[in-house]
């Protein structure tokens, strides 16, 4: 976002706030994914438990962020995810079956 330079400066303290309260109030499942030996290349797709709302309130805000500069957030919608591979009190990380 800092090399874009299409966020001003308000904009990204915003980003920047938003980011350290997540490094703050959200486990990173990184440490726990490379444990498991999955290879870099692999695709995960994640989600919040609908439990989490401050964290899912959060995403939000950043979302609205994002598309005030035209950028593109998709939110995927499926009965299928994948295989989960890791799954904490806020968030589920699953291994696809299928391409997204």
């Amino acid at each position: 976002m800092k090399d874009d330079n299409k966020f001003l400066d308000y904009e990204l303290e915003q980003a920047e706030s938003i980011m350290e309260w997540f490094n703050n109030h959200l486990e990173s499942p990184l440490d726990y994914l490379n444990a498991q030996k999955l290879r870099k290349a692999d695709i995960f797709i994640s989600w919040f438990k609908i439990s989490a709302k401050k964290h899912i309130s959060k995403v939000r805000e950043f979302v609205v962020l994002l598309e005030s500069k035209g950028i593109v957030v998709e939110k995927i919608r499926t009965e299928r995810p994948g295989k989960i591979v890791y799954s904490d009190e806020y968030q589920v990380f699953a291994k696809p079956f299928e391409k997204y």
